[in-house]
């Protein structure tokens, strides 16, 4: 986890990485019910692609934002380490070899309906992002096949999100001695974002939910370390 004690030990994200499909995930499911879920899944894709898309805030060297990716999601990796979105090798490669498949797939898939139904469009339905707002996701079907989801590559940023943290020991999350930026208000990263992310995130953890909250953006954060020391006010109310 990027900013506490722990580098990039965790491999949360990693263990559950899929290279699946998502017609390939769904296929229990009813047809009826299928093209529904399709659609609504596309909606969501279409949502957190908006802007900069997602913000994977501390995210380490990205295993968060590569299964963003995998999913057709488009992310930002932020982290004050000089490690910040560098993949180790090995997940790199998976990636890059899934990346090539999809799109090989994709053009597969494309060229096939091209030859059964000429005027077929690509996607089985299409939300607007107003319909998700005022939870409208009917009546919007577009005749269609499914195709697989492209995979998306992730952006990184070297800095620290929202504020440097009092306190912190800054030989350890910047060996190098380089000038790390902040990325706070004003940030076009941040205030473009659909959504905020972020798994162990440790000190930066009250930043994350109040930097979501004051903007009214969707976030979800997985906590670790409380680090009292630094963050006494970290408690159970009563």
């Amino acid at each position: 986890n990027p900013y506490g004690t722990n580098g990039d030990t965790n491999t949360d994200a990693d263990n559950n990485t899929t290279t699946t499909t998502d017609t390939e995930n769904i296929d229990n499911i009813d047809n009826i019910d299928k093209e529904y879920y399709i659609g609504l899944q596309n909606a969501a894709i279409n949502f957190l692609n908006q802007g900069t898309g997602v913000v994977d805030a501390a995210g380490g060297s990205g295993h968060v934002s590569m299964n963003l990716g995998l999913r057709g999601i488009k992310s930002t990796v932020v982290d004050p380490r000089e490690s910040v979105g560098k993949l180790p090798s090995r997940d790199r490669k998976r990636f890059q070899k899934e990346a090539r498949k999809r799109y090989q797939q994709k053009q597969q898939q494309q060229q096939q309906q091209r030859q059964r139904q000429p005027n077929l469009v690509a996607s089985t339905w299409t939300f607007e992002t107003d319909d998700i707002n005022n939870n409208n996701i009917n009546n919007h079907k577009i005749p269609g096949l499914p195709l697989c989801v492209e995979v998306i590559r992730f952006d990184a940023l070297r800095a620290w999100f929202v504020e440097k943290p009092d306190g912190v020991d800054a030989s350890f999350r910047n060996p190098d001695g380089a000038s790390v930026s902040v990325c706070g208000d004003g940030h076009d990263l941040l205030e473009g974002a659909s959504a905020i992310v972020a798994l162990h995130p440790d000190e930066a953890t009250d930043s994350i939910v109040d930097a979501a909250v004051a903007r009214r953006v969707p976030f979800c954060v997985m906590p670790c370390c409380v680090f009292a020391r630094l963050f006494p006010d970290r408690r159970w109310g009563g």
